[in-house]
């Protein structure tokens, strides 16, 4: 892993930020295939998309609606709002003043990044930017490459780059049946049950479907399946 700790002015433009724009150049080149979607005005990504109708973007939409329209990308630039206050600000600047319940509770756009996990294809890439270097995660199938701090003097916090390849592109049944047995999501296309903690490729996913003698469960078989196009899972 290489970390590097790079002073620069703040602006609320991270992409401009010297030592950032450098770091973004290196990974994302011309931005074919990348995806942005919480682009502003200065993303390189090929497909970006903005909540605000006023920004340059090519799509206008909830982060949530736009990244499942996407499969097989090369890579994602990440740079939601930081912090609950600042989704207040976002949202008010587009005539929204109070957020609904799922914003609230999801302020760290969960959501947003299972999604991401699945459409960017093996070895793809994501920098994620912030206060902190949560990024997606191991759980996700990803493995942090670089971390770049920028500091930028007085009471400002350091902005923080993270940038992660996606490493997994398979699944590990058996640490899946000892670790997530209990965690569930309903198949509405079989009726079986699909772990609820990522663990699926682009294209496939890890059903646990239940035997059942007598009208009660009877032991799990265990089955990877191929995800149908257009298809909507359905929380349990």
């Amino acid at each position: 892993m290489i970390i590097n700790r790079i002073w620069a002015m703040p602006s609320r433009h991270t992409f401009t930020i010297k030592p950032i724009a450098e770091l973004i150049s290196r990974y994302v080149g011309d931005g074919k295939g990348w995806i942005d979607p919480f682009a502003g005005e200065n993303s390189p990504a090929e497909y970006t998309n903005d909540l605000n109708p006023n920004k340059p973007t090519k799509f206008h939409c909830d982060a949530r609606d736009f990244v499942i329209k996407w499969n097989n990308i090369e890579g994602c630039l990440f740079d939601p709002p930081y912090s609950l206050r600042q989704i207040k600000e976002c949202y008010k600047g587009i005539g929204i003043d109070k957020l609904d319940k799922e914003t609230t509770l999801d302020a760290s756009f969960s959501k947003v990044k299972n999604v991401i996990a699945r459409i960017i294809k093996w070895n793809g890439y994501i920098l994620s930017f912030g206060w902190n270097s949560g990024g997606m995660g191991k759980n996700r199938g990803f493995k942090i490459i670089e971390i770049l701090l920028v500091p930028h003097g007085g009471h400002h916090n350091d902005t923080i780059v993270v940038v992660e390849q996606k490493v997994q592109n398979s699944l590990n049944t058996l640490n899946w049946k000892m670790k997530h047995k209990h965690k569930w999501m309903e198949d509405g296309y079989n009726n079986g049950y699909i772990c609820r903690c990522g663990a699926w490729t682009q294209d496939k996913i890890l059903i646990h479907k239940p035997h059942k003698i007598g009208g009660k469960k009877n032991g799990w078989s265990i089955y990877v399946r191929t995800i149908k196009k257009d298809e909507s899972i359905r929380w349990r």
